[in-house]
């Protein structure tokens, strides 16, 4: 059966503390529905946050990233792809 996929998009280092609080609770919401969550692959802001909401929730979390990004990898990624 296919897997619903939620894509969570938001500012990094702009993002305001109820923006980062709102994504962990979504990550986490998304996880504990069954879903798979679809990010950045920044460790910062919004979309670290929902990374991190989803994982402590035991989700299954993707990460999207520009090839020459150079900035360090998130870790809370089953998968990572880097777009050519």
């Amino acid at each position: 059966m296919p897997k619903i996929m939620i894509g969570v998009m938001g500012p990094g280092e702009k993002a305001r503390p109820q923006d980062v609080a709102l994504a962990y609770q979504l990550g986490a919401a998304i996880a504990q529905s069954g879903w798979i969550l679809l990010t950045g692959g920044r460790n910062v802001g919004v979309m670290e946050a929902a990374n991190q909401g989803a994982k402590s929730a035991k989700g299954f979390t993707i990460g999207i990233l520009p090839w020459d990004t150079l900035f360090p990898l998130e870790r809370n990624f089953e998968r990572l792809c880097l777009i050519v």
